[in-house]
């Protein structure tokens, strides 16, 4: 399955959903090569005293960063949360806003750098360095490659993983959930989408809403859906957003209106292990 591309000055190479680990060059590497590390070199250096990884791919820009706990390999639940950081985002740090739930519930973290600078370009007379972001069948199978990696790494449960997307991430959160069925891969039993609204108008939405994948392609997955009540405008299309779920089949468990700002998810832990609860819940025997 071939991504849509509109703009080819935006297309990187990882279009291909269906393919393998086997076939990508995966190395664990002390620091990546765009740089990304040096932006935060605080938030680096405590993620590498705790044994966060970063991994790179042969040719490809994009990279992950993971965490496993301590103990994960006697586990008898092994469970990943896939976090994706919002418009001009840094792997380790959104990696970083998770390290104390997941140490609280003993799951590892994976962190996608999926949007990365690329050249600077004149605006009003200033420069701007513009960012360069994966299109969404792309970060799909960047994930999968991830999860993939894991697995073969350290056995985790591949279908009970869970999905958290901010921001600008947050506004793919259906289509991960269409890729997610579409493939056959059903890794995750929760999508967790902050502060973004899903937005029909993109292309890929257009694909999705236009019948062609059936009147509910994302039936039965499972969505937590928080958004800053500060923000009137993506409180409004956050409950847009839940409509839309609804009416492509999807399960919106709670809709949660915060008193933070933009960022509230991921700096309070109450709603984060609200969150985690559910997905654990929803990870239970027969529960797929």
């Amino acid at each position: 399955m071939q991504g849509v591309i509109s703009n080819p000055a935006r297309c990187v190479n990882f279009a291909e959903l269906s393919v393998s680990e086997e076939k990508c060059e995966l190395t664990e590497v002390k620091q990546d090569e765009l740089g990304m590390y040096a932006q935060d070199q605080a938030c680096y250096q405590k993620l590498m005293a705790i044994g966060a990884v970063t991994v790179v791919q042969k040719g490809e820009k994009a990279f992950f960063v993971y965490w496993i706990p301590r103990g994960f390999e006697k586990l008898k639940e092994k469970h990943i949360l896939v976090v994706l950081h919002g418009s001009r985002g840094n792997a380790y740090r959104h990696l970083m806003n998770f390290y104390e739930t997941a140490r609280k519930h003993n799951f590892g973290l994976v962190s996608l750098q999926w949007g990365w600078p690329g050249e600077e370009v004149s605006i009003d007379q200033s420069q701007k360095q513009k960012y360069v972001y994966l299109y969404p069948e792309a970060t799909y199978n960047a994930i999968s490659l991830a999860i993939k990696y894991l697995t073969k790494r350290y056995g985790i449960d591949i279908h009970g993983c869970a999905w958290q997307g901010f921001s600008k991430s947050s506004n793919q959160s259906a289509l991960f959930a269409f890729y997610d069925k579409k493939t056959g891969n059903n890794y995750f039993r929760l999508f967790v989408a902050c502060s973004g609204e899903v937005r029909p108008h993109e292309p890929e939405m257009k694909d999705l809403l236009s019948g062609t994948h059936g009147k509910t392609p994302i039936k039965g997955c499972h969505f937590y859906l928080w958004v800053s009540q500060r923000e009137n405008g993506r409180v409004a299309g956050m409950q847009r957003t839940k409509e839309l779920l609804e009416s492509l089949g999807g399960v919106v468990e709670k809709l949660v209106l915060g008193p933070e700002g933009h960022s509230g998810f991921n700096r309070n832990l109450l709603y984060q292990d609200e969150a985690v609860q559910l997905w654990l819940k929803l990870s239970g025997p027969g529960t797929r």
